[in-house]
């Protein structure tokens, strides 16, 4: 801005601010500029932390899915291959087939997957490779 501009600019706040409480005025007004400055500058720094964090929970939400698809899969199937069992056993009036595949049954719903939650949950949060 030239320096004759500055002055008429001045000169015109003078009309609205008296004396010295210009230079006051445009202290206040520096500062106030500064600071909102500054906080423009906070905010987006929170804002790439949080899109950080945003990002670590969706891969973690991730790893999680894959993790518990794979153990409810693997649960699903095998409770699939019983029912199977149990029909054949009921075409061919097999009843000791029957029998076992009810056992069978019976030990996969009664084992729980979440029996070592707490291991698996140390080791995916750890980074360590698990085999399912």
């Amino acid at each position: 801005m030239k320096p004759g501009i500055a002055i008429d600019r001045l000169s015109k706040l003078k009309k609205f601010v008296p004396g010295e409480d210009v230079t006051a005025a445009l202290v206040m007004v520096t500062q106030a500029f500064n600071e909102a400055a500054g906080s423009y500058v906070e905010v987006r720094k929170v804002e790439a932390r949080r899109e950080v964090a945003l990002q670590a929970i969706r891969e973690k939400h991730d790893v999680y899915r894959r993790v518990f698809d794979q153990l409810f899969s693997e649960r699903r199937d095998a409770i699939a291959k019983h029912f199977e069992i149990i029909d054949k056993g009921i075409a061919s009036n097999n009843q000791e087939l029957i029998l076992g595949a009810l056992r069978g049954l019976g030990q996969i719903v009664a084992a729980s997957p979440f029996t070592n939650l707490k291991l698996l949950t140390e080791a995916l949060e750890g980074g360590e490779k698990i085999e399912i």
